[in-house]
């Protein structure tokens, strides 16, 4: 923060720019009123542009105007040129077309100026814009009542927040019977992930959690595995068990009493058999 404190001719800077724009916005939405003949009502204009650069310093920008929520035009940097959406916005750009400077200035605001301000933020904030936490990925597996199976992959502690989870099948992006929630994020400041699958238990082998993330140097690969003992039945082979035994010593003891009972009854009898 206090290298952005000590830029405060920038922000003037930035202050004049918006001031600016919000007479040029004026003028403007009242013209585009009138392209469209709308003399009564609420309306707005929206402007959005930006730039991006890839970590391989591949660089994009785009520039684009909407009237009342919709695309009006929009400026295509490779070619100079301006993508209008209506008849209306024809008549904008038969105007910007006539100012060839206009076009010329947007691109070298997109490619160089915009680049060079993206650059100096990612320094700025480059301990939590550059930050790389990688996930851990977990699977857990339950089998259903129908006897098939339910594989849930957790995806926990990751940053950034864009992350590519999904269900292989044989290498292959899989979708049938799947389900997925939101990336969310997390008291400690990372985000978590969650999606299933509903499988056949014959084809688990062939299923995996494949997971790719920008501080991974390779994908995450979890294999599927054998699902729990459902709790009902592993409650109910207990249970027989325990019944089992205490059957089997209540028989022991129902002989060894009847043995005994009959050895007192008749001590003479068993020494002549």
């Amino acid at each position: 923060m206090e290298k952005v404190k000590k830029e405060e001719s920038l922000w003037e800077e930035y202050t004049g720019i918006a001031k600016k724009a919000e007479q040029d916005f004026g003028r403007n939405l009242v013209t585009l009123q009138k392209y469209y003949n709308h003399s009564e009502g609420f309306h707005t204009l929206q402007w959005r542009y930006g730039c991006k650069l890839s970590h391989d310093q591949l660089r994009g920008g785009s520039d684009q105007d909407s009237y009342d929520g919709r695309t009006f035009i929009s400026f295509d940097k490779e070619t100079l040129s301006w993508i209008a959406s209506d008849t209306a916005a024809q008549l904008s750009k038969r105007k910007l077309e006539g100012k060839p400077s206009v076009a010329k200035h947007i691109k070298y605001y997109l490619e160089e100026t915009c680049i060079e301000m993206l650059r100096r933020r990612i320094t700025y904030g480059k301990e939590v814009l550059l930050r790389k936490e990688p996930p851990s990925v977990t699977v857990t597996s339950k089998t259903e009542a129908s006897q098939r199976e339910t594989h849930i992959c957790r995806v926990d502690g990751f940053f950034p927040k864009d992350i590519k989870a999904t269900w292989r099948k044989d290498g292959k992006i899989y979708l049938k019977d799947t389900l997925h929630g939101l990336v969310a994020p997390s008291s400690d400041g990372t985000y978590h992930f969650w999606l299933s699958i509903t499988i056949n238990p014959s084809e688990r082998n062939h299923f995996q959690c494949h997971v790719e993330h920008d501080s991974l140097k390779s994908p995450l690969k979890v294999v599927l595995m054998v699902p729990a003992p459902h709790a009902v039945s592993i409650i109910i082979t207990v249970l027989a068990a325990i019944f089992m035994v205490l059957a089997i010593g209540w028989l022991l003891c129902l002989a060894v009493h009847i043995q005994i009972k009959f050895s007192q009854a008749s001590p003479g009898r068993l020494a002549y058999i």
